[in-house]
This record gives C-alpha cells, sequence and structure tokens, in this order.
C-alpha cells in the first residue's frame, strides 16, 4: 500500500470512528488520507493527471480535493454523530478559509496549478463552507458560522460574479 508524505513518521492512529460494518475499512481509509494532510490543513494526494500517474509531496493541495473530503467528512460526522468526523472538518474548513486571497478567490483553487483556477472550483469550495455552516448552525457556533458566511459572500461578490460580470 501506498503512504503519504508522512511514511517516516510512525502510523497516524485516529479514536474509535464508527460502528458497524465498514468501520475498520473506513479506519484504514482514514488514516491513510491523514497520512496526506499537511500541517496547514491542506489535503494532498495521488492525481491522476494526462494519463500519468502522479504523486503530489511537495505540490500544494487543490480546493477540489479540500472541498470534497470537507463534504464526506460532514456526511461521515451526520451518519454517525461522531464529533471526531466534526472536528475535522472544521480543521480542513478553517484551512480552506485561510487560502481567500485579496480579489475573494481561493489560492490553490486550480486542479494542481492556479493557472487552471475556475469558478467551479471556486464554487465547489464554497459549497464545502456552506454545508458547514448548516451543521455549525445546528451546534450554534456563531463565530465560525459568521466567519465561513463572509468568506463565502467575498467570493462570489469579489471573484465569482466580479469575473462573470466583466
Amino acid at each position: 500500500m501506498q503512504r503519504g508524505p508522512r511514511e517516516d513518521q510512525e502510523s497516524i492512529q485516529s479514536p474509535h470512528v464508527m460502528d458497524g460494518d465498514g468501520a475498520e475499512r473506513l479506519g484504514t481509509l482514514w488514516n491513510y488520507l491523514l497520512s496526506w494532510v499537511a500541517p496547514d490543513g491542506g489535503v494532498h494526494g495521488p492525481v491522476v493527471h494526462r494519463g500519468d500517474l502522479k504523486r503530489m509531496f511537495a505540490i500544494h493541495d487543490t480546493a477540489w480535493t479540500q472541498q470534497a473530503v470537507i463534504a464526506g467528512l460532514l456526511c461521515l460526522y451526520r451518519r454517525s454523530g461522531a464529533d471526531y468526523w466534526l472536528t475535522w472538518a472544521l480543521r480542513l474548513a478553517d484551512a480552506q478559509c485561510a487560502r481567500q486571497e485579496a480579489d475573494g478567490r481561493f489560492r490553490w483553487a486550480g486542479h494542481e496549478d492556479d493557472r487552471f483556477s475556475s469558478l467551479v472550483h471556486n464554487v465547489l469550495a464554497d459549497c464545502a463552507l456552506l454545508d458547514s455552516v448548516a451543521v455549525l448552525r445546528e451546534g450554534s457556533d456563531a463565530r465560525r458560522c459568521q466567519r465561513y458566511l463572509t468568506v463565502v459572500e467575498k467570493n462570489l461578490d469579489d471573484y465569482v460574479i466580479g469575473l462573470l460580470l466583466i
């Protein structure tokens, strides 16, 4: 099995993550994914691009990947009720917010390369943040909820809609 960039460290141990069928496989998959989480909260990972299998060790994550992982973690939280999944989803959502540039766009939103960043990549990041807001409203974390809404609004107003009107 391939390992992420932390292969020189001890195996990452996660707490009990789920009961029932598939719990062991989910724990194994999550430990593998954790090996790709960078210290800044970005999710690196293997990328198949133009038919060549590449491993991205020192290259930034993409908002698409970040969005998909956030959405998946929120789904696991909703299904299991385990705070562990919510904690990780919010950690990655916080990292997504930290990548917003002055013009409203998200840094590294393009697949592999900012030159290929698109409105779709940015809107997918917004969707993950809005999904996080929906969960936060249930748990009443008003400050974080407002931060995410402010970031989404800036991205949509200044970048997404701004580009469409140019």
